[in-house]
């Protein structure tokens, strides 16, 4: 059971990002008071600028941009291919004994 942790966090994380990607696939119009109040209450300084300048006035490419990226990462995460791009957890320990990445098939850069 042991050898089987890795791959259940990481179809576990891969169904968390698809369930907050899927939020958005309806469309992404609510997103953007929530990055324009996200931008301005931003603490950081150089980032609260970047937020507010640039992804505030353009909220729309980004917010497609951060469906885009939590469904693919999803998805990898959920498949088991290239996991270690996809998500943090996987870094450490790699996919688990249940990935498709683990197949000889699948090339290096996707593992």
């Amino acid at each position: 059971m042991k050898e089987v942790w890795p791959s259940l966090v990481r179809i576990v994380a891969g169904i968390f990002w698809l369930y907050f990607a899927s939020q958005k696939w309806q469309g992404v119009g609510w997103m953007k008071g929530v990055i324009e109040s996200t931008a301005r209450s931003n603490p950081i300084p150089g980032l609260h600028e970047f937020l507010v300048s640039v992804v505030a006035p353009n909220w729309f490419p980004f917010a497609l941009a951060q469906t885009a990226g939590e469904t693919v990462a999803a998805v990898l995460l959920i498949l088991g291919l290239a996991t270690r791009w996809a998500g943090m957890q996987v870094i450490v320990s790699g996919p688990g004994p249940f990935a498709l990445g683990r197949f000889g098939w699948v090339p290096a850069w996707l593992r």
